[in-house]
């Protein structure tokens, strides 16, 4: 049977395995790109919604399971190279036995 104190362990390690997958708000570049846009504006009044906004599209892209462009364009490639590199293989093989 599940305790409660299972069940909220439960939850936590979905939850820390969400944040260990994708790039999260304390790894610098959100807290980076707020802290230039202040000093570049002069305008102290933008950091709440700046601080706001990063952390709010960074949930959203965490729990819609997105990936970072470039791994996801780097593993197609690689499978498509994979598929053309079989596929020529199976061909250069079938030219033989004929």
């Amino acid at each position: 049977m599940l305790t409660t104190s299972k069940i909220n362990l439960a939850k936590v390690n979905i939850f820390k395995d969400k944040f260990s997958k994708s790039q999260h708000i304390l790894d610098g570049t959100a807290v980076t790109g707020i802290v230039l846009v202040v000093e570049m504006t002069m305008n102290y009044a933008l950091i709440l919604p700046l601080i706001v906004t990063c952390f709010s599209a960074t949930i959203a892209a965490i729990f819609m399971g997105g990936s970072p462009i470039y791994s996801t364009l780097l593993s197609r490639t690689l499978v498509l190279a994979k598929r053309k590199k079989l596929y020529l293989s199976f061909k250069k093989r079938k030219n033989r036995s004929l």
